[in-house]
């Protein structure tokens, strides 16, 4: 193996990506262009597209009524055969059998070509931790952006292909019925949650139009395959500082960070969601009197919520509105019960004001959010926020829209997003998502490019910028090599390694898609081990 891991250190060698697309993109454009510009580095494309194993296993039909049914026909198909499997990243790692249809000894030197494996698409988390423990560093996860609103027209036309007769309100209705499926599953076992994967992104591909498409993909490959001029655009860097902000959190929830930036790109203030302190800010390590919520043991939020529950079941318990057998319960066990989260190892079904809006109050939490920080910081210390930019790592909460508007704050560019917010439906007088520069509203847009997660591998450099003779060396796209690769592809060897586990699989689809990946691999030694 010593010769060949020589060789291994070769730049100029496969790399993986996975897209992370809401429904109402079209990924056959995405697939495409994302492949001509591989073509245009002298990379090979070599899509796999993870659906397709639900055609050939027959769990989806040939023909569809139309566009939405189709999906609707395949979310359901995926969320069965993961929960066949008992896992949510079965169609990732069946995926990875189409990279190990030869010997070992061919899949190491399959590794040493200029090639890009496309995975066409993740949508649980649990793929992306598959892929991410698979690959490491030599995958890079890209999201693709479009306006919700591009997305519900796209499928709206797709629809009327098979559908004349329908009204523009009910296409539109079933659109959003089936956008909303594809985000957020949680009530399924191995639904699907979009959700909570898009965040997972390194990159994320604008998406709205054909032309900012193909700029994006164009930026991809200058940042990744090593053109030494590309740096940060404003919205990623401050993006990303307001994502450090977020590490000085220590809120029981998560961690938000938030960053006011002038149109300069100077800082104006940052925040993160913390406790305030007396005479002003929040609460830092060294303070001795620190009364932040893990010092006091609870989340005053959740208490009050139990709170209200609590109150709501005796009113109506004392009102006469519930039966006799349910009214002569204890009390504090009817709450436990109303908020119960499903457990159906336990046999425990979910209670009927565990999904309830009631449990997504935010307004009793002790801390302030981390727009609300930078907003007071600044007006702290003297510091206008007329006219200026709020990046944030999460789109603000209707509570922090309101100061926001009210603090003259022009824009806002936030990294993931937040289906509790209200913003859009509270404010339409005075917020507008993807808006133009023009529009006197504030504009909420969410991060395209380099998320705060993929910011270092995308701009560290320890390669020299210039010549011998002090001139600037140029990109060659012919020549260009990832710069985001480890020094051997390792994951040659954790790639059966992971599939091993499906080889007991009482789905007999997946156990034969593991046979045939293993069968004409043999044995190898790691280099280094024993």
């Amino acid at each position: 193996m010593s010769g060949v891991a020589v060789q291994m250190s070769t730049n100029r060698r496969e790399v993986f990506t996975a897209l992370i697309a809401p429904i109402g993109i079209d990924m056959d454009e995405v697939t495409r262009v994302l492949s001509e510009k591989a073509s245009q580095v002298a990379y090979s494309p070599n899509l796999i597209k993870l659906t397709d194993f639900l055609k050939a296993f027959g769990r989806v039909p040939k023909n569809f009524n139309d566009e939405v049914s189709r999906y609707s026909i395949y979310i359901k198909a995926g969320d069965q055969l993961c929960a066949d499997a008992k896992r949510g990243d079965i169609l990732a790692l069946l995926g990875v059998t189409r990279l190990l249809q030869q010997s070992h000894e061919e899949r190491e030197k399959q590794a040493l070509q200029p090639r890009m494996t496309i995975f066409r698409q993740i949508k649980h988390l649990e793929e992306y931790r598959t892929l991410d423990r698979i690959y490491g560093r030599n995958i890079i996860f890209l999201g693709c952006y479009a306006p919700k609103q591009s997305r519900v027209d796209y499928l709206v036309d797709r629809m009327r292909v098979s559908d004349r007769k329908s009204t523009q309100i009910k296409l539109e209705s079933k659109a959003l019925d089936i956008i909303s499926t594809d985000e957020d599953e949680s009530e399924e076992d191995f639904g699907q949650k979009i959700i909570d994967c898009y965040p997972k992104s390194d990159f994320v591909l604008d998406c709205t139009s054909l032309k900012t498409l193909e700029a994006s993909c164009d930026r991809f490959f200058r940042i990744y395959f090593g053109d030494p001029f590309v740096s940060p655009s404003k919205d990623e860097y401050c993006s990303y500082i307001a994502n450090a902000a977020a590490y000085r959190s220590l809120d029981l929830s998560r961690q938000v960070g938030a960053a006011i930036f002038s149109d300069e790109g100077e800082v104006v203030s940052m925040g993160c969601n913390e406790v305030p302190s007396p005479m002003g800010g929040t609460y830092w390590e060294h303070h001795k009197n620190d009364a932040r919520d893990y010092v006091l043991g609870y989340d005053s939020n959740h208490r009050v919520k139990e709170d209200m529950v609590r109150d709501a079941i005796s009113q109506l318990k004392e009102s006469g509105w519930l039966n006799e057998e349910i009214a002569g319960q204890d009390l504090q066990d009817l709450c436990d019960a109303a908020l119960q989260d499903e457990d159906r190892k336990e046999g425990k079904s979910r209670g009927p004001w565990n999904k309830s809006m009631l449990t997504d109050i935010i307004e009793f939490g002790r801390m302030v959010h981390a727009e609300m920080n930078a907003i007071t910081d600044a007006a702290r210390f003297n510091r206008s926020t007329s006219g200026t930019t709020l990046y944030c790592t999460t789109m603000p909460c209707h509570m922090c829209t309101k100061l926001v508007i009210a603090s003259g704050i022009k824009r806002v560019v936030y990294v993931q997003p937040y289906v509790k917010s209200l913003s859009g439906e509270l404010f339409k007088d005075s917020v507008v998502f993807e808006g133009s520069d023009h529009d006197h509203r504030v504009n909420f847009c969410s991060l395209k490019g380099v998320t705060p997660l993929g910011f270092k591998r995308a701009f560290a450099r320890s390669t020299k910028r210039k010549n011998g003779d002090g001139s600037a060396l140029k990109w060659n796209k012919l020549e260009a090599s990832p710069t985001f690769l480890t020094s051997i592809p390792y994951y040659v060897h954790s790639e059966m390694d992971q599939l091993s586990e499906l080889a007991e699989s009482q789905v007999k689809e997946i156990a034969e898609a593991f046979a045939s990946a293993s069968a004409s691999r043999k044995p190898v030694s790691v280099p280094g081990a024993g």
